[in-house]
């Protein structure tokens, strides 16, 4: 258990900080869409 426990905290950081620049291209996409479709 602990072993895995350490593997998880080696991989904490990097999936995180995955995680959060796609959710942020995620956002910019949806913003853009909606401002094409807002002005069509």
């Amino acid at each position: 258990m602990h072993y895995l426990l350490m593997i998880r905290s080696d991989w904490a950081w990097p999936v995180t900080y995955a995680v959060c620049a796609v959710t942020l291209l995620a956002m910019r996409l949806v913003q853009r869409r909606q401002v094409i479709v807002r002005s069509n």
